[in-house]
Order: structure tokens, then C-alpha cells, then sequence
């Protein structure tokens, strides 16, 4: 694999599909004078939705190492957006284990509900656009500053206490720089 993956480059190779579309954005500051921050909220029904769900917050659960969540938006996006900077999930989580990892994958949804299958740089299938993942016991750290500056870093903090049962506000990121994306059904 890497010699395929150097053989694009000492040897010119052009056949790999990088340079079938290529994308430029003109933008004359970053972030762009037209960004806004869109927050979009997990509901009792698995979607994502863009209003603040009514009623009191419930929980939702899972059992770890075997079941996933999944949540849809509400409506499909009809035209071109970008998703851009450091998108992130503020959570309450709890747990009855010593600690807990999450793992976010973000995928794109067509109009028939499958799952878009991206092309990395050399062809191999991504089922996902970003991925995240996150420790419980690193909250300190991950959340330091981020109510200031809206970007995730991780100075070297101590590891966290995790009591088993306790709730915990967390922000969970999903790194990403520049996402663009043609019409299409969800995310």
C-alpha cells in the first residue's frame, strides 16, 4: 500500500482519481464574513433537529461494545452547504464503568437513506466524512478554554476522576477543516 501510495507521487502517476475534481474556494478571510454557527440538537426520536426540543430532557442509553446510536436530520439539506471549523457534541453522559469512550462518525445520507461511500485520496472506501472520538476521563482537558475560543485542544491536564453513575457535562469534537457538499439527503 505504500508503495502504491508513492508511486503517485515520484512517478507521476495521475490515475488515482485525486485530481478528477478538483475544489477551490475564493475566500478573502477565514473564518468566511457569511459563516454562521448552526447548532442542531439530538431529539427523544434519534434526529438532529435545528429547534431546541420541548419538554424535559430524557436519556437515552445503550450498551457499550455492542450498540451503536444513530441520529438523522429531521429534513434533508436541498442545497450546497459547507461544514466548516471544529464541530462539536455538548453532552451529559454517565456511566456505570471506570471510564467510557465515545466515537463519532459523521456520514452523508443520499435520498434513498444509504450511506454515501466516499473515496479517500487513493481510492479506499470512507463510509464517513469525519470521525472523533473521545475519553471521559480527558473532559478536563478537551474542554479547557472551549467556551472561549470554540477550538479543541488538549494541554496535558491531569486524567479525570470518572464516578460510575454520575453525570457529566462533556464536549465531545469530531475534527474536521473543510466539508462541501452538493445537494444531497442527510447527515
Amino acid at each position: 500500500m505504500q508503495r502504491k501510495f508513492l508511486d503517485y507521487f515520484l512517478f507521476d502517476k495521475k490515475d488515482n482519481g485525486m485530481l478528477e475534481t478538483l475544489y477551490r474556494e475564493d475566500e478573502t478571510s477565514f473564518p468566511p464574513f457569511d459563516t454562521q454557527e448552526v447548532s442542531f440538537y439530538l431529539t427523544p426520536e434519534k434526529r438532529l433537529s435545528l429547534k431546541y426540543p420541548a419538554g424535559e430532557k430524557q436519556e437515552l442509553s445503550y450498551q457499550g461494545f455492542r450498540d451503536n446510536i444513530t441520529f438523522i436530520l429531521e429534513s434533508p439539506f436541498a442545497e450546497y452547504f459547507e461544514i466548516l471549523g471544529s464541530p462539536y457534541l455538548d453532552l451529559e453522559v454517565r456511566t456505570g464503568a471506570e471510564d467510557l469512550d465515545l466515537f463519532i462518525y459523521r456520514r452523508a445520507i443520499d435520498e434513498n437513506g444509504k450511506t454515501v461511500v466516499l473515496k479517500g485520496n487513493h481510492g479506499e472506501p470512507m463510509d464517513s466524512f469525519t470521525r472523533g472520538c473521545f475519553r471521559l476521563s480527558h473532559r478536563d482537558e478537551v474542554a479547557k478554554d472551549f467556551d472561549k475560543v470554540r477550538v479543541i485542544c488538549q494541554p496535558p491536564t491531569p486524567k479525570s476522576g470518572v464516578v460510575p453513575g454520575q453525570i457529566y457535562r462533556v464536549i465531545a469534537s469530531a475534527h474536521t477543516g473543510l466539508n462541501m457538499f452538493a445537494r444531497l439527503g442527510h447527515v
